[in-house]
């Protein structure tokens, strides 16, 4: 069948239905299932931990970031801390632990609250990530667990700096950017 000929997949209610779908491979961080001709990649739940002093995104915050070496796309990124959701937590903690792991500073879950979600790839993933803001003890500091090759505290005005400069390149952290942009400015 020629191009000029080919249909676009019509898409029926039924098409959304994941309950129904088959789980063709999967691993210890994702699956992958299919529905009918659908397919779509499930990974383990995961939070996005975004550790702060201040107000968040006043112009006195502090903000908690990690460098990460990211062989998949052969860079070493400034990023919020991230991780996946243990089956014997809640997101809020999760974000704290991550954040505990990741920078070395403890959080606060009584503080800490989900600003918004995002979905980083909505066209073949079904991860939707909360982005949770984690008030950070910065005068407290205990060992990481070493995945992060840094760990960096940004001023507000120098993570802005950081973005022009294209020193941030993940889409999960450029998003909480975003995210608490939006809440400082409907503050």
């Amino acid at each position: 069948m020629t191009d000029a000929k080919r249909q676009p997949a019509k898409i029926t209610n039924t098409d959304f239905d994941w309950t129904r779908a088959v789980v063709e491979w999967h691993c210890p961080w994702f699956k992958v299932e299919r529905n009918g001709s659908w397919y779509r990649s499930v990974p383990r739940p995961g939070v996005v931990a975004v550790p702060y002093s201040g107000v968040l995104g006043g112009s006195d915050c502090r903000f908690v970031l990690v460098r990460q070496p990211r062989p998949a796309v052969s860079m070493n990124t400034l990023e919020f801390p991230r991780g996946g959701i243990d089956p014997d937590e809640d997101q809020i903690r999760a974000a704290c632990r991550e954040a505990l792991e990741e920078t070395g500073f403890p959080c606060d879950p009584g503080r800490a609250r989900v600003i918004g979600r995002v979905a980083p790839d909505t066209s073949g993933s079904a991860v939707v990530v909360p982005v949770i803001a984690v008030p950070a003890n910065l005068s407290r500091r205990f060992a990481t667990d070493g995945e992060a090759s840094a760990v960096e505290i940004l001023s507000t005005a120098e993570l802005m700096r950081a973005v022009a400069r294209g020193e941030i390149a993940c889409g999960l952290t450029l998003s909480a950017l975003m995210l608490i942009h939006t809440h400082a400015s409907a503050s």
